[in-house]
């Protein structure tokens, strides 16, 4: 049996976001004709006052002869979410890749931090 192939593990160590404003946090390249599968844990630290979230996500995206579909998302454990935060997945056929964006709420300057990121095809 072959071993996944690791297609990216190192996203930026933290993105923050200004008022309710998303902001793409980490972009994975989809090879044309493969599956891939993303999981990772994300926190969110409101920077001025509290404000905390903890989200964590299983994707699967699959690139089958250059049309980009999601598959499958998972959010295994629920959400330990602050009103008006999010985390988002989108794909794009044009340039095979997929793109998970976060939201804060308005008014709030948010820090993200991702912890366990695994990326495999």
């Amino acid at each position: 049996m072959q071993s996944p192939h690791l297609l990216n593990t190192y996203p930026p160590d933290s993105v923050d976001t200004t008022s309710a404003t998303p902001k793409a946090a980490m972009v994975i390249d989809v090879p044309r004709n493969s599956i891939v599968s993303i999981a990772f844990t994300l926190r969110a630290r409101r920077r001025s006052t509290f404000g905390v979230a903890l989200f964590q996500r299983v994707y699967r995206v699959q690139n089958n002869a250059g049309t980009l579909t999601l598959l499958q998302e998972i959010a295994p454990i629920p959400d330990q979410n602050a009103p008006g935060y999010a985390v988002s997945i989108a794909v794009n056929s044009t340039t095979d890749k997929a793109t998970v964006s976060v939201t804060g709420a308005a008014g709030h300057n948010v820090s993200w931090e991702f912890h366990d990121v695994t990326v495999i095809q």
